[in-house]
């Protein structure tokens, strides 16, 4: 890329994918599925989601409901951009999109998606006292990495990879994670994947990203995030923390990254380089996720090598679990750019 990184987008997003269900389905939803017995699973601002099933398969899936009453043009093409976007990818580790329905007549689009009621990667840690060791963390990871890596080559950008972006497929020990919320997501090309807009969710977001003038970046601030992730899900703490916006932003862009005690002495080295080598603060230095996935930590640690269940790993104290907690809730967690995307599974 224009930085030096060495991407992993391999393809267009725009011609490297072919719908999979029509846009504009023809049929009103309830033509399709059954929704005489359909549950609430959460509200937003935006509109709640909710269980629907297919008539044909009777398969059980969740039904996103969005009012368009009011909503402005721009709006309305950042939420098609969001849908298009995750109808498009097909991973197991990426929430699917199946298909859409809009209603004229009340104004609503409604969104069939898959169904995820394990809930959110902080929210499940409350369950586990001792916090993630790093058997769990790098078992997480490479699933993580897997989504990134999967989205990148076939040219789209996440935005804001953020541990509250991932959930989980049912409520099991071993659940499958799901990467939620393309609403930050760009279409990028190989060699034309130049970005400009200013957003993300401030602990997460890399040094390029706070400029005081618009600064050109690229896919890298993905893998800067999943630094995070990886460091969060070791210490329970964010890498660089300060109440005060402009000082957590010269943090981020000019103090190296640490490993202080208590916190650490238990982590191993190469857990230590994992976080290192994907939170530089030169774009071209950082691990494209095809070399993340194959690190040494995470060819040691990850479970999805060793076939054991990461649930036996978690060992790390219960202070991790307090830190997370309150991490999610945290008022900098804000977004900058636009509101939280209300695209994504309960």
């Amino acid at each position: 890329t224009h930085s030096g990184y060495h991407s992993d987008v391999a393809t267009g997003a725009k011609h490297a994918f072919t719908e999979q269900l029509v846009t504009n389905n023809i049929h009103k939803i309830q033509e399709v599925y059954d929704l005489t017995h359909s549950t609430t699973l959460g509200r937003g601002a935006c509109g709640s989601v909710s269980t629907c099933t297919h008539k044909a398969t009777s398969m059980m899936y969740a039904m996103k409901t969005v009012s368009l009453e009011g909503m402005p043009l721009h709006s309305m093409d950042e939420l098609r951009q969001e849908i298009a976007v995750q109808k498009r990818l097909d991973h197991p580790n990426i929430v699917k999109v199946f298909e859409t329905f809009e209603d004229a007549d009340n104004r609503e689009l409604h969104i069939i998606m898959e169904m995820c009621t394990g809930g959110a990667l902080v929210s499940r840690m409350k369950t586990h006292r001792h916090g993630y060791g790093e058997k769990a963390a790098a078992t997480l990871l490479e699933k993580a990495l897997s989504a990134t890596m999967y989205c990148h080559k076939h040219g789209v950008v996440h935005r804001d990879i953020k541990l509250d972006n991932f959930i989980y497929e049912n409520e099991a020990e071993d659940a499958e994670l799901k990467l939620i919320d393309f609403g930050f997501a760009s279409f990028v090309a190989p060699g034309k994947e130049s970005m400009w807009d200013q957003i993300g969710t401030p602990s997460y977001m890399a040094p390029e990203l706070w400029s005081e003038r618009q600064k050109e970046y690229d896919s890298s601030v993905d893998m800067w995030a999943l630094g995070v992730v990886a460091y969060m899900l070791l210490s329970g703490k964010r890498p660089f923390h300060h109440q005060d916006r402009k000082e957590k932003a010269r943090m981020i862009c000019h103090d190296p990254l640490r490993f202080p005690s208590p916190d650490w002495d238990r982590i191993s080295d190469a857990a230590k380089d994992f976080c290192s080598k994907l939170m530089q603060k030169n774009p071209k230095d950082r691990m494209p996720a095809s070399d993340a996935v194959h690190h040494p930590w995470i060819k040691q640690q990850s479970d999805l090598h060793a076939g054991l269940d990461a649930a036996h790993e978690l060992e790390r104290h219960s202070e991790i679990v307090d830190s997370l907690a309150a991490f999610a809730a945290a008022d900098d967690l804000t977004q900058i750019g636009k509101h939280t995307s209300e695209l994504q599974s309960p």
